[in-house]
C-alpha cells in the first residue's frame, strides 16, 4: 500500500513534463469473465456439486441413525444407548471432518485455477500498458476513488486475453 502511494505521489509530484496516462484493471471481474475464468469456475463447480451430494447423504444417513435411535432409547439397555451414542458421535465427527476436508479442497482448487490465470492477466495488463502507452496501471480492488482521467481497462483486457488464447 505504501509503495504504491509512494508510485502515486512520485508520478504526480514530477509536475507537468507530460500528460499522465493513467489506466484500471478490475482483476477479479477480469479473471472471471474470460473464457479461461469462465471454464475453470464451472468445472471447480461441478466438483463441488458432487462433494454437496456426498455431503448430503451423509447428513441424511445421520438424521436417519439419530432418529432410530430416539425411537428405540427407551428400551435399549444402558450399554446399548452408550454404544448407539458412541456411533452416532463418530458419524458426525466423520461428518464434520469430510466437510471441512472437501472445503478446504475447493478453496485450493479455486486458488490454484484463478492464481495461475491471474497471473497471465497481469502479465497481459502490462504489455498492454506498454502497447497503448499507459504511465500507470492500478488495480481497481485497492482503489477508494477513482477520477474522470483513469481509464478502466478491464473490458478490453479480458477481449484480448480471450483473443490470445483461441
Amino acid at each position: 500500500m505504501f509503495r504504491f502511494l509512494f508510485l502515486v505521489i512520485v508520478l504526480f509530484a514530477t509536475g507537468p513534463a507530460h500528460a499522465t496516462k493513467l489506466g484500471m484493471v478490475d482483476f477479479q471481474r477480469a479473471v472471471s469473465e474470460t473464457n479461461e475464468g469462465k471454464a475453470a469456475t464451472a468445472k471447480i463447480e461441478t466438483m463441488y456439486q458432487n462433494r454437496i451430494k456426498e455431503m448430503e447423504r451423509m447428513e441424511a444417513e445421520l438424521k436417519k441413525e439419530y432418529e432410530d435411535y430416539q425411537s428405540r432409547a427407551m428400551i435399549l439397555s444402558p450399554e446399548a444407548q452408550q454404544e448407539a451414542q458412541r456411533i452416532i458421535m463418530e458419524k458426525e465427527q466423520r461428518y464434520g471432518a469430510t466437510q471441512q476436508q472437501y472445503q478446504q479442497e475447493l478453496q485450493q482448487a479455486q486458488g490454484q485455477a484463478l492464481m495461475e490465470l491471474s497471473e497471465k492477466i497481469k502479465s497481459m495488463a502490462g504489455t498492454m500498458g506498454k502497447e497503448l502507452g499507459y504511465d500507470l496501471i492500478i488495480e481497481a480492488g485497492v482503489v477508494l476513488y477513482v477520477g474522470t482521467g483513469v481509464t478502466d481497462l478491464t473490458t478490453d483486457l479480458v477481449e484480448r486475453y480471450n483473443a490470445s488464447s483461441k
